[in-house]
């Protein structure tokens, strides 16, 4: 079986000419060279975090749920919604809010029914087929049963109905979509570093300590079970990418390359991804995509 690599390759000195971006069947014969693992690995017995869900709006399509999750339970996450669905019918179960908010966090005897695992048990239960697995140290969430989970680590599908990513790096986001569809990408160093340093100023900057309407409000009464005071269990991730429309790889890697400032083109093994050589290009499409980036 092919394994998918990506590849960190040192800046050119001159600028390419970059057609567009038609692939190329990958190469069988490739050796696979990864990315490092990840800097923290998903805890799936994390509760799931009542913060994120308020500041969400609470949003029940599944690519939000997918977002709430993995801020919920930390590391990098690759969520895929291979049909159009319907809204998750599953809402995060909490305590008594106003008591805990007096009284201090209740005790609870036996599994925590708020984990991650138990959550994505309650939403399969509830009527949305969900599943996950670990890929390489990161998180592949499927929204389908197990076998064809296991089946789309195969054969991944051709086309899909939307896409969540995030990740700590922009390497490590690249390495999810190189995993799951099983592709070589050849990512320029200098470009991945500039986005990097881009997305750890914003996560540096101070959280906003007003709530966001009534359910923020609510989760900050929650503070307990959203981690330590100050904190809000806030997650690791600077990178988010979310694609909502039924797409191909073809055409979500040209977006993928364009969130991290760059642009694609096939090679006879892949794909490679260079710097914009138009910066005004990039600006113009900087300005009509930023739907691709989401707040959670």
């Amino acid at each position: 079986m092919k394994r998918a690599r990506v590849i960190l390759i040192a800046a050119s000195a001159f600028a390419l000419a970059l057609p567009g971006c038609n692939p190329d069947p990958p190469d069988p014969a490739a050796n696979a060279r990864l990315a490092g693992p990840p800097k923290e690995v998903a805890d799936f017995n994390r509760p799931f975090n009542a913060r994120v869900w308020g500041q969400s709006g609470a949003k029940q399509d599944p690519l939000s749920v997918a977002a709430q999750l993995a801020n919920s339970a930390g590391g990098d996450w690759i969520a895929i919604l291979p049909h159009p669905g319907d809204k998750v019918k599953w809402q995060p179960r909490f305590p008594d809010m106003m008591r805990m908010y007096i009284n201090g966090s209740p005790a609870e005897s036996g599994p925590n029914p708020r984990s991650i695992s138990a959550c994505l048990k309650a939403i399969d239960k509830s009527g949305t087929a969900i599943s996950s697995q670990e890929m390489n140290g990161r998180t592949l969430l499927y929204f389908d049963r197990e076998e064809e989970t296991a089946h789309a680590r195969v054969h991944p599908p051709q086309e899909i109905a939307g896409l969540y990513l995030t990740a700590e790096s922009s390497g490590g986001l690249l390495q999810m979509v190189a995993d799951f569809w099983k592709i070589d990408i050849d990512a320029d160093t200098a470009l991945l570093a500039r986005r990097d340093r881009l997305a750890q100023t914003g996560k540096n900057t101070p959280i906003e300590n007003a709530p966001r309407g009534v359910l923020a409000a609510f989760s900050s009464m929650y503070h307990m079970s959203a981690g330590p005071r100050g904190t809000g269990n806030r997650s690791t991730h600077s990178l988010s990418f979310r694609a909502d429309e039924r797409s191909t790889i073809q055409q979500l890697l040209p977006r993928i390359a364009l969130y991290l400032g760059g642009d694609c083109r096939s090679t006879p093994t892949g794909w490679e991804i260079k710097p914009f050589s138009n910066e005004s290009r990039l600006r113009s499409e900087i300005e009509r995509r930023t739907v691709n980036t989401i707040q959670v």
